[in-house]
């Protein structure tokens, strides 16, 4: 399924990770600084508005979002193994929710698409990946 507005793409990506990624993600939010010390719920999903914002284009907008995939890496034994395991589990599920979205979803995805992997980006000690994914969004057209 194409979607055709900002607001109804951000809507199925909430709904695809909150529905089919239920079982590996704890919780999802919509904001740019999402207050990880707050939440204390993990694995989770943070994502908003990438800076570079949005394309119009011939037939197709392009929406940007940026995106974190987080866990919980400090305060357990073994931290060495745990930033391993974090971050490979997260690149794992974030593969799979790109998969999703393209093959399940329909949701029309730029290419190439570019991970980095991360430890203790925060002061809560958490890991994880992040990535923009530029959606193109189709316009709906105008018989006049």
């Amino acid at each position: 399924m194409a979607t055709t507005s900002i607001k109804q793409t951000i809507e199925l990506i909430e709904s695809v990770l909150t529905n089919q990624f239920s079982n590996q993600i704890v919780m999802v939010n919509f904001e740019k600084f999402a207050n990880t010390t707050k939440a204390k719920k993990y694995p989770m999903v943070s994502f908003y508005f990438s800076d570079s914002g949005a394309e119009i284009q011939d037939n197709t907008n392009v929406c940007s979002l940026e995106f974190e995939f987080l866990d919980v890496i400090s305060g357990l034994n073994e931290k060495n193994e745990r930033r391993k395991e974090v971050i490979s589990d997260m690149f794992q599920v974030a593969t799979s929710f790109v998969e999703y979205l393209r093959e399940e979803s329909g949701v029309l995805l730029g290419y190439p698409i570019s991970i980095t992997t991360f430890d203790n980006k925060y002061k809560d000690g958490l890991g994880g990946v992040s990535f923009t994914l530029n959606i193109n969004i189709a316009r709906p057209c105008l018989v006049i």
